[in-house]
């Protein structure tokens, strides 16, 4: 049997200028790589008002050349399951577009507003797409793998994720040899507190030193997906 070491992932939705500052400051100071998702056809955030990073192509092209994984999160931020089909292909090939103008390569992955999906959304997406996220606060485990329905947890769950850094702590010294391999994948968006930022960076320190003591890989998500799949499966998921 073979040890498999834990893969994390940290992402973030929407693309704020303020995660732009955060993702370079893990980047610089931790050596962490990421994975953003952004919304490319606003100038602020239709929640919480703030600053999107899309309009400032300098600054997303930036990111892309720390190893930064540029990807969508659609067009206007809207529930792709309450749209009609032309709607939907609207708002994915839009950003799919969008974002390809600007880096010179399209994006392959793409995470879906509010977590909503459906079979039909679904079938869509792997259209325009080479993986999908979505936002149901559970871990991923390889025999249980779709490529298209991504498990995240939401690093608002804090309760969650202590709970799983702790056992990763815990577990860190001892030698586990199992058929499964874990991926789990944060969800950051962007800090509403000053309390928020130091949990953030917190957790992104931790995350550091497990991978500096070689106990996590951590990965942009694409990257990760490669990993994480069996070798027979890798060029059906990722080109």
């Amino acid at each position: 049997m073979s040890k498999y070491k834990p893969i994390i992932i940290l992402t973030f939705d929407d693309g704020t200028i303020i995660q732009y500052i955060l993702i370079k400051l893990i980047r610089i100071f931790f050596k962490l790589p990421a994975t953003i998702f952004i919304i490319t056809g606003l100038l602020y955030d239709p929640h919480t008002g703030e600053l999107l990073l899309s309009p400032y192509i300098s600054k997303l092209r930036e990111l892309f050349k720390l190893g930064i994984e540029i990807a969508s999160h659609t067009h206007t931020h809207k529930d792709l399951t309450v749209l009609k089909l032309n709607e939907i292909e609207n708002e994915l090939i839009k950003s799919k577009l969008y974002i390809t103008k600007i880096l010179g390569v399209p994006p392959v992955g793409f995470a879906y507003p509010y977590g909503h999906y459906n079979y039909f959304t679904q079938k869509i997406v792997i259209k325009y797409y080479r993986y999908s996220r979505i936002y149901d606060f559970k871990i991923n485990i390889n025999t249980q793998f779709n490529q298209y329905a991504i498990s995240s947890i939401g690093i608002e769950a804090r309760k969650t994720v202590i709970r799983i850094i702790y056992w990763l702590l815990k577990s860190k010294h001892k030698i586990v040899y199992n058929k499964r391999k874990i991926m789990i994948v944060l969800v950051f968006h962007s800090p509403k507190s000053i309390i928020d930022t130091f949990f953030m960076i917190i957790i992104s320190f931790i995350i550091c030193w497990l991978k500096n003591t070689d106990y996590v890989d951590v990965l942009t998500l694409r990257d990760a997906i490669k990993l994480f799949t069996d070798n027979n499966d890798k060029d059906k998921i990722l080109k």
